[in-house]
């Protein structure tokens, strides 16, 4: 795992940026006066994902960000559009509030999805530099090997032969003649 741009957390961010792409839609588009069948939401969350998984390779930027949101926001409406019962009737689904709800979807979901990116990015950086630690500290120290225990000859131990007879403090000391 080197970065959230790999392996599970590319997945968990691309599921991220598809529900919040798709909720904000949907919400958008509810809010815009038309309705948002369950299939044609299911239809437009794996279009969304599909394409999210493809492209969350990278870390993103404002800039990428707002572009693939405008387009999910634009793509979602026609999908939700054309699923909807109402599109048969020619219900507006381009009108002005509609347009100014996914317009708000988008800066919106850009805002909570750039925050996102940016604090996971920086946990990522965060928790990558304190790996080294926490894996010296949660593996187990290596127990060195048991002392192998041989029995050894018995070493020879000293006598001493030479002991002396007399025991205690010594004589006092003659003092030393002039003549000697």
């Amino acid at each position: 795992m080197g970065s959230p741009g790999t392996g599970v957390l590319r997945v968990v961010r691309a599921t991220a940026v598809t529900a919040t792409v798709v909720g904000f839609a949907a919400a958008a588009h509810t809010l815009g006066g038309a309705s948002v069948p369950g299939p044609t939401l299911a239809a437009g969350s794996a279009l969304v994902l599909l394409i999210v998984s493809a492209v969350s390779g990278q870390r993103f930027s404002g800039a990428a960000l707002l572009a693939l949101l405008a387009v999910g926001q634009f793509a979602l409406h026609h999908v939700f559009t054309i699923g909807a019962p109402a599109h048969a009737m020619g219900q507006g689904s381009a009108s002005p509030a509609m347009l100014v709800a996914h317009v708000v979807a988008t800066v919106v979901s850009t805002g909570v999805l750039l925050r996102g990116e940016r604090a996971l990015w920086a946990m990522w950086s965060w928790l990558w530099r304190l790996l080294p630690t926490a894996v010296t500290l949660w593996l187990p120290v290596p127990a060195r090997p048991p002392r192998r225990w041989t029995r050894r000859a018995p070493r020879p131990r000293l006598v001493l032969l030479l002991t002396a007879a007399r025991r205690g403090p010594p004589a006092p000391a003659r003092p030393l003649s002039a003549a000697s």
